[in-house]
């Protein structure tokens, strides 16, 4: 984990400047499973940390990659802490 400083200026719009610890690791979620990854690391790492065969099964074509909401998300699409994918089969 690493610290920033924060200066005061007009830009923090009345944030209160200081330290903010920001964690280099995520926590996301692949089909319901917690994966933690570094900031950074996009679907695919996840699916790799997930099961490497389900990874290799979504380069294949086979499975595809959705989001929460349903839509799909690529395999060098990027994730926010807490992300939720989810994997379906190919139609």
């Amino acid at each position: 984990m690493f610290t920033q400083r924060i200066e005061s200026s007009s830009e923090t719009d009345g944030f209160n400047p200081g330290e903010i610890e920001v964690s280099e690791k995520i926590a996301v979620y692949v089909n319901g499973r917690e994966i933690h990854l570094y900031r950074g690391m996009k679907v695919k790492h996840a699916l790799i940390a997930y099961d490497e065969g389900v990874y290799r099964t979504a380069l294949a074509g086979e499975i595809r990659v959705v989001d929460e909401n349903g839509f799909t998300v690529g395999i060098e699409g990027s994730l926010a802490d807490g992300s939720k994918i989810f994997t379906i089969a190919a139609v």
